[in-house]
């Protein structure tokens, strides 16, 4: 009989501490999973085999796709967009030989190029910039704005 006491004392308390699901002060949007808006303009623009990254907020998607090349010096070309989720806006489609793309931050991209032959590595420039979605700009890091 003590055991059931204190077994149920135990799950009283436990139930009082637990929040229910979504009261966090941290929960972020999730994207509805049949939402498949902006996969259909992704897929229409760059073709099948699009990967997706979501930004820290959940309120822009990044679609990419790589394909690979048979030109000298060239072993993939990468073409991206990033759609708005609310309501599945273009905001931003490019293509680059070479490169790779990942969320920056929560409103911009870091796009890594491949450099070509390097024969001095102290004196190469970086080998990525970055593009604001908010200002349509290309950014070096620690530079002012290309």
């Amino acid at each position: 009989m003590e055991f059931l006491y204190q077994l149920s004392l135990f799950l009283l308390l436990l139930s009082g501490a637990c929040k229910p699901v979504g009261t966090s002060a941290t929960t972020v949007p999730v994207p509805m999973k049949n939402s498949s808006g902006y996969r259909q303009l992704a897929e229409s623009r760059l073709g099948g085999k699009v990967q997706y990254a979501f930004n820290e907020t959940h309120t822009l998607v990044l679609g990419f796709s790589s394909e690979p090349m048979a030109a000298p010096g060239i072993t993939h070309l990468l073409r991206f967009l990033v759609i708005a989720l609310k309501d599945n806006r273009l905001l931003y489609e490019d293509q680059i030989a070479n490169a790779q793309v990942e969320w920056y931050n929560n409103a911009q991209l870091k796009i890594r190029t491949s450099p070509g032959i390097l024969q001095n590595q102290l004196n190469q420039p970086k080998n990525y910039y970055l593009y604001d979605l908010e200002t349509q700009q290309k950014l070096v890091p620690g530079a002012q704005k290309l």
